[in-house]
């Protein structure tokens, strides 16, 4: 189940980084998957509060010092 979850959680990675709406991704999961495979609460939680988090640590942890 923990791979099954994390492979949902890179799905909703690129469909971030592609400017996709939660809805929208949401409802892509639930196409290809089934319909309880997540919800739209969850992607909104992912899209507003755990995927800025990454890409500020990825930010900050990349920055070159000279």
């Amino acid at each position: 189940m923990d791979s099954q979850r994390k492979h949902l959680r890179h799905i909703m990675l690129h469909c971030f980084k592609n400017g996709n709406s939660a809805k929208d991704t949401a409802d892509k999961i639930s196409t290809v998957y089934w319909s309880g495979a997540t919800t739209i609460t969850t992607v909104c939680n992912w899209f507003k509060i755990e995927f800025p988090k990454l890409f500020l640590q990825w930010n900050t942890s990349q920055t070159r010092k000279f």
